[in-house]
């Protein structure tokens, strides 16, 4: 199974004192337990260490990113001209939602390699049809 892994779901798993960090860590296990294979963008990447820096120290940062850039589950998908362009659209097209340029990044990607599924506690994914945590039927926003 695809997932496609955004920030928030990340920093949640590690950030203990996140919210969502409970919920993280059941998905996390479940996840585990199966055939997955995650999906991550140099957004995500970025926007993930950068969050992690400021809310829970520098080392963590390190440590996360280490942990991402030597998995062998996390694939990375990077935003070309294409995907730049499709985003761009996104981002015009959906004046009324509050997407950021990153959503709309993880949305052309996911759209075009069909990853249907994303770990996430954002509803910005559910406004675009995406399958949320499907791994866990509770999820507090």
């Amino acid at each position: 199974m695809n997932y496609f892994v955004d920030t928030s779901f990340w920093c949640a798993l590690y950030n203990v004192k996140d919210i969502n960090h409970h919920q993280a860590s059941i998905l996390w296990k479940k996840a585990a337990s199966q055939p997955v294979k995650l999906f991550v963008s140099g957004y995500i990447f970025d926007g993930t260490i950068t969050l992690v820096r400021m809310r829970i120290g520098h080392s963590h940062a390190l440590e996360l990113a280490e942990s991402l850039l030597q998995s062998k589950v996390v694939n990375f998908l990077e935003a070309d001209k294409e995907i730049r362009e499709k985003a761009w659209q996104f981002f015009k097209k959906y004046a009324v939602q509050d997407f950021s340029f990153t959503d709309c990044s993880s949305f052309a990607l996911m759209q075009l390699y069909g990853i249907k599924k994303v770990l996430a506690f954002d509803r910005h994914f559910i406004n675009m049809n995406f399958i949320m945590n499907e791994l866990y039927s509770f999820i507090r926003f």
